[in-house]
């Protein structure tokens, strides 16, 4: 998913749900992780057509963390209207 040589924060590194791993590995909730939402995510993020995440950039520093939070901001997203809907 990302360099891991970015950083000299010590892994892993965790941001709501999803943890990033040492080996670049990426940890969340099985049924979200299973809908392929982060790969349309981080796709979106590196086209650089993710708006909120553009919006914000100065908010959070850290590459990895920045990606955290976004992908923590859609999975809440989803979540909601998952029992929203049920």
């Amino acid at each position: 998913m990302m360099n891991t040589a970015a950083t000299t924060e010590e892994f892993p590194i965790t941001v709501g749900r999803f943890t990033f791993t040492e080996d670049g590995g990426l940890i969340g909730p099985a049924d979200y992780m299973a809908t392929g939402r982060v790969d349309e995510l981080v796709d979106r993020l590196e086209a650089g057509t993710l708006h909120t995440f553009n919006m914000n950039p100065h908010r959070e520093t850290h590459p990895i963390r920045s990606v955290l939070v976004a992908i923590q901001t859609d999975y809440a997203g989803w979540i909601g209207m998952r029992r929203y809907r049920a």
